[in-house]
């Protein structure tokens, strides 16, 4: 089938003038500003907060010892695990948004808006990146303004580019790097094959599993191309030499960081491709479709792939959709086991689930009219089924960019902050682990561990490392029926305690913060608290504030 035989997928928004649609792709990027800057300066209580932790306190860090205290861009975080360095000094993929944050933090000081707006700068960067690739894939506006629609509404996308971490400069720099493939493969020019090669560096710098936009690059590559390889020599060759100091960082992250610290940033990594065969995987990843496309959204895609299979085409964009559907399934295959961990893990192939659903959009809104009505109403019935279809994907994606922003764990900021206020510089602290991350940002304190450890290891973190504090949140509480509540409830004191009244008028317990020294009588906890000022800190959820009750026993 000839490019010119192609099933249509654009309704000529080129006959528009230019400004209408520059217009437009404005209002587009407007509205995906408003959807990010929700909570751009919230506390760090919320869904993944111990990621977003990992690369603040690598800023805050860097920001206060230089960037080279350990090494060369070694980052350190607040929170190493028992038997890990104890400074929180680890290797890991180029720590690029702990730079940026870090460098920022410098000039103007520790701010949760400042490290967030950077990572909502790229979020919205990749709108205008995925707008300029789909239009220079498919030389079509219509399917430009629907991807650049789709990437701002995107549930993933809004929600993490809240949180500070590698995806939201990863994501851009992958995007840019196809975009600027496309256009070598257009006009040939030398310049657009380096400038592919520096940002597919910086994606893979960032995160290694941004290395998946190779294989639509492969796919891309006409076959006369392959055929004249030695006429591209020296632009490879250069195109590689740009690419070095992405070996030079793994071979410098897993031979000399690692081995100073004890865990390397790949070997440690797990590879389990069978996973994807089990209900287990399938289960997991259900909520994680839900989160980051929506149920509609993904059968869409779904329903795009199954079009684009089926009216297959020998054109740019066609191979660009072939490359992504198989390295879609590639990347599932090598990140099986990180897939059922957690829902950001699934950024480097968002991109090709938005064109697909993009695809399936066009396809079936400039066809279908073409069997219903006759003349000029082809073209408005066409506009109008895609604003219906587009405008139908709002309402679920507003629902779940609310599932993730409505998961708080409420109080991490109150107990860090009295720690910050009351604790030691070099105190240390025990927590429960799980998504109470959040509490060091606040405190400025380093912990250690993940969970409350056995009586010989609380002992042994307090003679070693000097810790004085534990901070129990709501699932470390079963320790109270543990062996080792007896050390702790002999050699520690409640310092803040915190509840919720639920709806029936009962106190939940949310969290304890216990100071070395002293003791304590979890039964007793009632007269700990009586005369005491009962304090209260409200919370943003979509439906209205939930209000968290804290005292302070010990000032």
């Amino acid at each position: 089938m000839s490019e010119s035989d192609d099933i249509r997928i654009d309704f000529s928004f080129n006959s528009l003038k230019k400004k209408g649609v520059l217009i437009i792709l404005i209002l587009i990027i407007l509205f995906g500003l408003y959807l990010r800057f929700y909570h751009v300066d919230y506390p760090v209580v919320g869904y993944h907060n111990w990621k977003e932790t990992h690369y603040l306190t690598e800023a805050r860090n860097f920001a206060e010892n230089g960037f080279f205290e350990h090494g060369f861009f070694v980052p350190e975080f607040d929170y190493p695990d028992f038997g890990q360095d104890p400074s929180g000094v680890h290797s890991d993929s180029f720590p690029i948004i702990s730079i940026f944050v870090g460098f920022f933090f410098i000039l103007f000081g520790p701010s949760l808006f400042i490290a967030r707006v950077i990572g909502i700068l790229f979020s919205i960067g990749t709108i205008f990146m995925m707008y300029l690739l789909s239009n220079r894939l498919f030389k079509s506006e219509s399917m430009a303004l629907v991807v650049a629609f789709l990437t701002a509404l995107s549930p993933l996308f809004v929600f993490f580019s809240h949180n500070v971490q590698l995806i939201n400069p990863g994501i851009f720099f992958m995007v840019t790097s196809l975009y600027f493939f496309a256009t070598w493969i257009k006009n040939d020019k030398s310049k657009y094959l380096y400038l592919t090669s520096l940002f597919f560096t910086l994606g893979v710098l960032t995160k290694y599993p941004f290395g998946i936009a190779a294989i639509p690059m492969l796919f891309m590559i006409p076959k006369e191309r392959y055929k004249r390889i030695k006429k591209y020599s020296k632009q490879l060759l250069m195109s590689f030499l740009i690419f070095v100091p992405f070996i030079l960082w793994i071979v410098y992250a897993e031979f000399v960081i690692s081995r100073k610290v004890g865990s390397g940033a790949i070997t440690g990594s797990l590879f389990d491709p069978m996973l994807i065969f089990s209900s287990v995987w399938f289960m997991s990843l259900k909520s994680y479709v839900a989160d980051n496309y929506t149920f509609l959204g993904f059968y869409i895609a779904i329903f795009g792939v199954l079009l684009f299979l089926l009216f297959k085409r020998k054109n740019l964009g066609s191979r660009f959709l072939m490359g992504s559907f198989v390295g879609t399934i590639a990347f599932m295959f090598v990140m099986a086991d990180k897939m059922q961990g957690h829902s950001y893990h699934q950024f480097p192939i968002a991109p090709f689930v938005i064109f697909f659903m993009a695809y399936a959009i066009l396809m079936v809104s400039t066809n279908v009219p073409k069997f219903v009505v006759k003349g000029k109403n082809k073209k408005s019935l066409t506009i109008f089924m895609v604003l219906v279809i587009c405008a139908f994907l709002i309402s679920p994606s507003i629902a779940a960019k609310d599932r993730q922003f409505n998961t708080q764990f409420v109080g991490l900021d109150v107990a860090g902050e009295y720690v910050k206020e009351h604790a030691g510089p070099d105190d240390r602290i025990i927590h429960s682990g799980h998504q109470d991350y959040g509490f060091f940002w606040h405190a400025d304190r380093k912990g250690i561990g993940d969970g409350i450890p056995d009586e010989k290891k609380i002992r042994e973190v307090e003679d070693e490392l000097g810790v004085n504090w534990i901070f129990v949140y709501q699932w470390g509480l079963s320790v109270v029926d543990q062996p080792q509540w007896e050390y702790i409830s002999s050699h520690y004191s409640l310092r803040q305690v915190a509840f919720q009244v639920g709806a029936n008028g009962q106190s939940n317990l949310v969290y304890l913060l216990l100071e070395r020294g002293g003791s304590f009588d979890i039964d007793a906890i009632n007269d700990y608290i009586s005369g005491k000022e009962v304090l209260a800190r409200g919370y943003e959820f979509t439906e209205g504030k939930i209000i968290l009750n804290y005292v302070n026993i010990g000032g």
